[in-house]
């Protein structure tokens, strides 16, 4: 089985982890697997403060089974770094591909995850997606 979603409008972020969707999915059996695809863009600036500082944007994917939540993949996904001291926007992709291994018939809620870096002023995502394959 596959589920989907998307987005088409845009999200604002903070310097904490915003949740930008989440998709569930019932495996057939305790043995399959389930390829999660996610991808978003992130809008970024710093405008102020420490212009030499970089405006960073992080992403996080989770997998949740009967309330335990378990952090798949998170990190610094975006970045723009140089030697100036002057206003810095950044536009970029965040593109997250995991083969995960549930080992449960139980649902299992994915969720996508999006925060600014404290070096930037302020940031937003769009265009956010994610694909779930279950696979055997």
């Amino acid at each position: 089985s596959s589920q989907s979603n998307s987005t088409s409008g845009s999200t604002s972020l903070s310097t904490s982890y915003t949740e930008i969707f989440n998709l569930s999915i019932i495996p057939s059996s305790t043995n399959s697997k389930i390829a999660v695809l996610s991808s978003m863009v992130f809008d970024l600036a710093n405008t102020s403060g420490n212009l030499y500082a970089d405006p960073a944007g992080f992403h996080k994917l989770t997998r949740t089974i009967g309330g335990t939540e378990t952090v798949l993949v998170e990190g610094l996904c975006i970045s723009q770094r140089d030697n100036v001291n002057a206003t810095k926007y950044q536009r970029g992709a965040s593109s997250i591909s995991y083969l995960d291994s549930p080992n449960s018939t139980n649902t299992v809620t994915y969720k996508l995850f999006a925060k600014r870096g404290s070096n930037a002023n302020s940031g937003s995502v769009s265009q956010s997606n994610i694909i779930l394959m279950e696979t055997e």
